[in-house]
């Protein structure tokens, strides 16, 4: 080895070791900020530092196990004090996934069982039966009416002694049955329609699925999700508003644009607007989404739910992707409007593929591979308080 060839060694050596260590300064100091945050009552801004922290690949491919398992703990128990009850048990299941996890006493006050189970939910959604057993019957102790510990155990216990282990194909298809099969169907119905496409599963497999497996099980259907097997979208159960102003040729005052506490249809959140036009005309407001419409063994339809001033005013649209044509357009289809309850009103658009294709027929379209990428309530120039919750793709009759 010459000279030349040792010196570029060594400036490498030194160039990485010098990354690694401000990467390591960085997620230390992250940490040291986020306890900070968590200390003086700054939960939210907690998450987002620990989140932080989990997204980063640079961050976290030199971080141990135990801190990036302490992350995501950390992101469970927080996101519980505002009641994100997804949220916590996916961060206590991409914790418990792996080989260390902290001793979960801290976590048990003996005040609130529906914060202090989620740990051991995370723990049996991250394949880790075992241990999620031993949480729950620690909660049974210390909860004499956890009368749904045992339903727990038996969901653990079947999934072990069937060796259906995480990372496998249909591990999360599995498991929400065996929540159906144990009787724990708010689980089911929480599973089903969020937090396993939160672990990854595309809406549409997931929709495949359900169809497939209780369709026709009309009780079941009912039990869980009501009138129509659905995968929720967004359910607004988060800190940030999800809706963005897209286009308008309307003038518009916005008093107030963000996550309304304690009002929901469904969940504790609904997102809230409330504006003032000075010039009327279209405003759209888009929250964006990848599904593909143009499936022919699948009835989809869309559905929200909407509460406030002026709603026959507003309109409910959605942005279509034409990928063969590499063309664009907003569908305007008829849409039902059905009371909901509590002030509440069901927006419904039945045949989303119906709608695309009507588009691409009088263009003389490809529709193939067709895409809703957009989700859009036009304003119209109505002003007024909007509050937005629940967005849902069902599955048509």
């Amino acid at each position: 080895m010459n000279g030349k060839t040792l010196c570029c060694l060594l400036i490498g050596f030194y160039i990485f070791a010098a990354a690694a260590l401000h990467i390591s300064s960085t997620a230390s100091f992250r940490f040291r900020l986020a306890d900070y945050y968590k200390c003086n009552g700054q939960y939210g801004k907690a998450i987002r530092i620990y989140d932080k922290i989990l997204r980063k690949d640079s961050v976290k491919r030199i971080l141990s196990e135990s801190a990036l398992v302490r992350a995501n703990f950390e992101i469970g128990l927080l996101a519980a004090k505002f009641d994100f009850m997804n949220l916590a048990i996916e961060s206590y299941a991409r914790g418990g996934a792996g080989f260390e996890f902290p001793d979960l006493k801290r976590h048990y006050t003996g005040k609130d069982l529906s914060h202090e189970k989620l740990p051991a939910i995370g723990l049996l959604e991250a394949g880790r039966f075992e241990p999620a057993i031993k949480e729950f019957r620690k909660l049974a102790g210390l909860y004499p009416d956890f009368r749904d510990a045992g339903k727990y155990i038996n969901a653990a216990d079947d999934m072990q002694r069937q060796n259906i282990r995480a990372g496998r194909e249909n591990f999360y298809f599995n498991l929400g049955d065996t929540y159906v099969e144990n009787g724990l169907f708010k689980d089911a119905r929480a599973f089903f329609t969020k937090r396993i496409l939160d672990y990854g599963v595309s809406p549409m497999d997931v929709l495949r699925y359900l169809n497939k497996k209780y369709s026709r099980n009309k009780e079941i259907v009912s039990e869980i999700w009501g009138d129509n097997i659905y995968v929720v979208l967004e359910d607004f159960e988060t800190n940030q508003p999800q809706f963005k102003r897209y286009m308008s040729n309307a003038k518009v005052k916005i008093n107030e644009h963000f996550i309304m506490k304690d009002f929901a249809y469904e969940g504790n959140r609904s997102e809230f607007l409330d504006m003032t036009y000075s010039k009327e005309g279209y405003d759209y407001w888009s929250k964006e989404v990848i599904i593909p419409i143009n499936a022919p063994d699948l009835n989809l339809g869309l559905r929200l739910f909407v509460k406030g001033d002026n709603l026959s005013g507003r309109q409910l649209l959605f942005w279509v992707v034409y990928k063969k044509q590499g063309l664009t357009g907003i569908c305007n289809p008829p849409f039902t409007r059905l009371d909901a309850g509590n002030g509440w009103t069901e927006w419904r658009i039945n045949n989303l593929s119906e709608s695309a294709r009507a588009i691409a027929s009088r263009n003389n379209w490809n529709s193939d591979g067709m895409m809703m990428e957009k989700i859009i309530i036009d304003m119209q120039g109505c002003s007024g308080k909007f509050y937005i919750d629940e967005i849902q793709l069902i599955l048509g009759k």
